[in-house]
């Protein structure tokens, strides 16, 4: 698949970033977890690397933190096919 932009690349989410500015807010991880509408248990999944949410989660997380979705994620290029000559 070729992507136009970086923009149109699959993103994946920066759980120590999430966890950054979670704390910075002064938002407890128990707290996040009920206004994102997610266990504590996997959100603290997500902060440490363990899993990656939906894209609909990353929305949530970034609503309640008040970040862009950007702010969170990075772009994930695929793997190029090598072409056989």
């Amino acid at each position: 698949m070729v992507f136009g932009s970086v923009a149109d690349m699959p993103r994946k989410t920066n759980g120590a970033t999430v966890r950054v500015v979670r704390e910075a807010l002064g938002i407890t991880l128990t707290s996040l977890a009920a206004r994102a509408q997610v266990s504590k248990s996997y959100l603290s999944d997500v902060e440490t690397g363990v899993c990656q949410p939906s894209p609909v989660i990353i929305k949530r997380l970034a609503a309640e933190l008040g970040v862009a979705v950007d702010a969170i994620t990075y772009p994930v290029p695929e793997p190029v096919e090598s072409v056989a000559s």
